[in-house]
């Protein structure tokens, strides 16, 4: 009798297992498959013919909860190294981000604002795309407030908010206008869609 070296079950070895491991499948999942697999396959390139058949594969084909769980707990305690952080953000500074999801963060910001959709709102490169000379109001409010968040005292990454909507108003003055870090900026907005999606389902009702 051994001790497989993976779930730690005692069993009798065969020859498959090479006497360490209870089934192929603990096999499959040991620290020492793996290892060799990475060896196998490093450096080498996939082809697209190869890439193409694995995906069509799982094209359609919905994750387990179970998988799911796995996935988040492995990447909620997984540390990365310093080297791939630094090798990630070579590799895509510079480049603009694309894809559906980023798109719905961009939906999501323009409904905020009271918008219909993210083209809707006035292009942000225009330096008066919140009224006439903008650019000096948000630093007057910045230095009124004294650089620091009016919600949790951060002085990191703020923002100027409109208490009330500028779209509706298209009011600049001191009194709608408060200093807020983009956390609680972001927080304060994503309330604000909650609200306007309960008022939504109670007029409807």
């Amino acid at each position: 009798m051994s001790q497989c070296l993976h779930c730690s079950r005692t069993f009798t070895p065969t020859r498959g297992t090479k006497g360490k491991y209870c089934s192929l499948s603990c096999w499959l999942h040991s620290d020492e498959h793996k290892a060799l697999y990475r060896a196998t396959f490093k450096g080498k390139h996939l082809s697209p013919e190869h890439i193409e058949k694995v995906a069509a594969s799982r094209r359609g084909k919905k994750q387990s909860p179970e998988y799911i769980q796995k996935r988040m707990f492995w990447a909620k305690g997984h540390t990365w190294r310093p080297e791939t952080i630094a090798k990630r953000a070579a590799a895509l500074r510079g480049k603009k981000r694309t894809g559906q999801a980023y798109q719905n963060i961009l939906e999501g910001v323009a409904h905020a604002q009271g918008y219909d959709s993210y083209a809707a709102i006035p292009h942000m490169d225009d330096p008066n795309w919140r009224g006439p000379d903008w650019p000096v109001v948000r630093k007057e409010i910045l230095k009124r407030d004294n650089y620091t968040c009016q919600t949790c005292g951060s002085e990191e990454r703020l923002q100027v908010h409109h208490k009330v909507n500028w779209r509706l108003t298209q009011d600049n003055s001191p009194e709608n206008l408060i200093t807020l870090c983009i956390f609680c900026h972001q927080s304060l907005k994503g309330s604000r869609i909650i609200m306007l999606k309960s008022k939504s389902k109670a007029c409807s009702r």
